[in-house]
């Protein structure tokens, strides 16, 4: 799966257009992501490295959040970077 991302996004990293050796979840397993292919993209180090932190600080935030708002933190996590 990683090398038909990989290959399909043309080795570049969807956010800033640098080589990408690494395949990400747009929506994260933790948050409900599937482990599909329209769920992943590639993505070179220092953006997933930068989306990691993102993430986990949305996963500190959900744990003080109530449940209703978990949802629109996602999908404001997704969107910021589509």
């Amino acid at each position: 799966m990683r090398q038909r991302v990989l290959g399909r996004d043309h080795y570049s990293c969807y956010i800033c257009g640098r080589h990408a050796r690494m395949v990400d979840h747009l929506l994260a397993q933790s948050f409900g992501g599937a482990d599909t292919q329209d769920n992943l993209r590639a993505m070179c180090t220092g953006c997933h490295r930068a989306k990691t932190n993102d993430e986990a600080a949305l996963g500190r935030a959900m744990a003080k959040a109530p449940t209703a708002d978990r949802s629109s933190l996602i999908a404001e996590l997704v969107e910021r970077w589509r």
